[in-house]
């Protein structure tokens, strides 16, 4: 099988005569013939290939919905007619709604074709604009406990700002340093990201607007010692955070209080509701196990 942009399977069929049909399925069942034998043959098979999609789906329990062939299709028509203007998006389920949201953001190259609008240009930092932060060299005091806390949540919910915020209010990063990050922030629009700048170090961290790897700082206060780290909440980096989460004492929880970010956090998912479960849930049963 081979589903096309316009989410048609071609399916090519033999009968126990040898007569061969080409024929175009489209995902609700409708049929149109390419090339043919018997076009009787062609109907009957076309049929019968659509029943066969739709048992082994349930039999196996397949995640894909109706609209992606049962799991078989890279494309789902769905998602495509929602893109296109075609279909509303409150026919779809929430998995779908989250594929729209990549597909607009431009994350998903199969679906770039159905997008309206210019495709954004892509944030390339120049390397004489690439400057990090460094945390003050201290020395190591026998005095102060020590205790390692990791910052968890979901991506976008605020972990590297949190973090950046923190580390100026205790003074290791002086004001200077947060005009010129700010600065550059604004020249590569990224308005906003400064305070994150100085947890998230890597240039591929800056452009894409997420931390990759778990970033660490050490600060100190009156009775501790404390190694501030910062978990990425993406799910492409959930291995990332684990490695942060098993390094920590403590765990600190950020949460979006945005109205649908919140809720999308905590949406339990699995295969029977054709969703994935929310960052904050999986990150939270992470931390858990860890």
């Amino acid at each position: 099988t081979e589903v096309d942009g316009e989410g048609r399977c071609a399916v090519l069929l033999v009968d126990e005569q040898d007569k061969v049909a080409l024929v175009r399925l489209t995902l609700q069942g409708q049929l149109d013939y390419l090339a043919m034998t018997d076009p009787a043959v062609a109907a009957q098979a076309g049929r019968m290939a659509w029943e066969a999609f739709q048992f082994l789906g349930k039999e196996y329990h397949w995640g894909g919905s109706k609209s992606a062939a049962c799991g078989l299709s890279p494309i789902d028509y769905d998602v495509v007619q929602v893109l296109t203007g075609t279909k509303p998006a409150a026919d779809l389920n929430p998995m779908q709604i989250e594929v729209v949201k990549k597909a607009r953001a431009w994350k998903l190259p199969l679906y770039s074709p159905y997008v309206g609008g210019q495709r954004p240009v892509e944030v390339v930092i120049a390397t004489e604009d690439h400057e990090v932060a460094q945390w003050p060299v201290r020395e190591e005091s026998a005095e102060k406990v020590k205790l390692s806390v990791v910052l968890i949540g979901a991506k976008d919910s605020g972990k590297s700002t949190t973090a950046g915020r923190l580390i100026h209010a205790l003074g290791d990063i002086p004001d200077n340093q947060i005009r010129k990050f700010k600065q550059l922030a604004e020249k590569y629009g990224q308005s906003g990201s400064e305070w994150a700048w100085v947890m998230d170090r890597l240039k591929q961290e800056r452009e894409r607007g997420c931390s990759i790897r778990t970033g660490l700082w050490n600060l100190r206060t009156a009775k501790r010692d404390i190694d501030l780290l910062d978990s990425p909440g993406h799910r492409c980096f959930i291995k990332n955070m684990g490695v942060g989460a098993s390094l920590a004492d403590v765990a600190v929880l950020i949460v979006s209080a945005k109205h649908g970010e919140f809720e999308d956090g905590f949406q339990k998912g699995g295969t029977k509701e054709e969703r994935l479960p929310g960052m904050t849930r999986e990150e939270l049963v992470l931390a858990r196990s860890l």
